[in-house]
């Protein structure tokens, strides 16, 4: 028989070949470091084509046990987290008692030692036992995951990168787990101590890590410390991260970042229109002609370009790519050229409104393989180190100064301060369009 209805897990990716494509459960994704199960069926129609389907997902079952058996779950609470989940499942349990005195010593004896009889957790017997035990005091775990949960960070993959590698970075500084140290005996000793350890960090490539990289990873803890000692009611006196003194920044001319000279940005875009990418030609037009980050450009989404409006433009918003740098960066930008216009009304025709605006890129990781990518072709057209795709961002700014824009449209534009400044100076989000929109033109973006 030939393949003529939807079946599950298969689809076409061409038109003589077809896939088998499973997802793998989330704990099996982040062992084995990808997203999915897929392997080309040779079979077109009949028993063998059956034979291979049945085969992809007893295969795919196989490893999924496999993999979990291999690598159980482990548990990566604190132990003040630990403590509360217990004493609350301990609740449970006592409130389930019945002919008994749930409050007396006696039956907690006896539902605890039944417990422990059955494997349940040590904490939970303990809690049962004692339900009067003092809690353990927060550690560096607990301020790390308020900080992370309280901030909406949680569930961000790329953010808690960041701040599982921030915080190593302290535990290491301490040489303890951060589970031993508690967040009352972080002192100005500890901030210095985490200081120096940064400092003298040095990146793949042997040069130490940079000034403001350290200062950034500084910011994330001291941040962390003042809201766990607030939402914890830790006693606090001086915080020990205030006015911490750092050395001045020695910055090679050679290393510093420069706006990129119209001859580069239009060499780099004949390269990339010669290559293989269908992506990077259009990426690297909405960078020049927006002053965007790239990590925006890659969190774009159909929907996100707007194109019938009085003032064409693009919204740039937080998603699952994009996270965006910080409040401000939250803006509509132009669509000043009539070029840029053009390429993206061709890139959007017939596409759906959720789907990522660059395909190759629109991903977790995305950002990254664009940055390489546009680097190559940056480097094939200048010898220049201090020249990169970032110095878009510094072309574009530069190119609105110097047909006199104001700043609030220039750090409107670029995301730098907050959009309510311009909205003070030229009205709504329509009036502010057709402002930045007019600077954009007179600038030449």
């Amino acid at each position: 028989m030939a393949l003529r209805m939807k079946i599950s897990y298969v689809d076409a990716i061409s038109e003589t070949q077809w896939r088998f494509r499973r997802r793998w459960p989330k704990r099996v994704r982040e062992i084995r470091g990808e997203d999915a199960y897929q392997k080309h069926i040779k079979a077109r129609d009949g028993a063998a084509f059956q034979r291979e389907y049945q085969f992809h997902l007893r295969n795919f079952d196989a490893i999924v046990e496999d993999t979990l058996r291999q690598h159980p779950e482990v548990d990566t609470r604190s132990a003040t987290q630990k403590f509360i989940d217990a004493q609350r499942l301990a609740e449970n349990y006592m409130a389930g008692v019945q002919g008994l005195d749930p409050d007396d010593s006696w039956t907690r004896g006896i539902v605890g030692h039944g417990l422990a009889a059955r494997g349940e957790a040590p904490e939970v017997v303990a809690a049962v036992l004692n339900p009067d035990q003092e809690p353990p005091k927060p550690t560096l775990a607990d301020m790390r995951d308020i900080y992370a949960k309280d901030n909406g960070l949680a569930d961000d993959r790329k953010e808690m990168v960041r701040i599982d590698r921030t915080f190593g970075r302290l535990s290491d500084a301490l040489r303890k787990s951060l589970d031993d140290v508690t967040i009352e005996s972080i002192d100005r000793l500890t901030a210095r101590a985490f200081k120096d350890h940064l400092l003298g960090l040095k990146k793949a490539n042997g040069k130490p890590l940079a000034l403001k990289s350290c200062q950034r990873e500084m910011i994330i803890v001291a941040a962390a410390y003042r809201h766990a000692v607030r939402e914890l009611e830790i006693p606090a006196g001086r915080d020990p991260f205030e006015r911490l003194s750092w050395p001045k920044e020695q910055v090679s001319s050679l290393d510093k970042n420069v706006p990129l000279p119209d001859s580069v940005v239009d060499a780099v875009q004949m390269t990339l229109e010669g290559g293989r990418s269908k992506d990077l030609p259009d990426m690297w037009r909405v960078l020049k002609g927006t002053g965007m980050r790239l990590g925006e450009a890659c969190g774009l989404r159909i929907s996100d370009v707007d194109l019938k409006g009085e003032t064409p433009s693009i919204l740039i918003t937080p998603n699952e790519i994009n996270g965006i740098k910080n409040s401000n960066s939250d803006r509509y930008v132009p669509i000043a050229s009539d070029s840029l216009r053009e390429s993206l009304r061709a890139r959007v025709e017939g596409r759906k409104g959720e789907e990522p605006l660059f395909h190759s890129y629109g991903r977790d990781g995305g950002p990254t393989a664009a940055s390489a990518a546009l680097m190559k072709a940056v480097r094939k057209n200048t010898d220049d180190k201090r020249m990169k795709v970032h110095g878009l961002r510094h072309r574009a700014s530069d190119k609105l100064r110097d047909a006199g824009a104001p700043v609030e449209v220039r750090h409107g534009y670029l995301g730098h301060s907050a959009q309510s400044v311009a909205e003070n100076t030229y009205g709504g989000r329509d009036a502010r369009l057709r402002e930045f929109a007019r600077w954009g033109v007179k600038a030449g973006l």
